[in-house]
């Protein structure tokens, strides 16, 4: 039990690294009211 503990933590690391990886190195997303405002122009 400990064992699968101690993964899960290893893999909340990995998905919060990845995360931050994003959002410093890819472009962000354009929000939907950024969407709506390009639409409407």
């Amino acid at each position: 039990m400990p064992k699968q503990h101690h993964f899960s933590g290893i893999m909340q690391d990995v998905h919060h690294q990845q995360r931050w990886e994003y959002q410093m190195f890819k472009p962000r997303a354009p929000t939907s009211n950024e969407i709506i405002s390009k639409r409407v122009q």
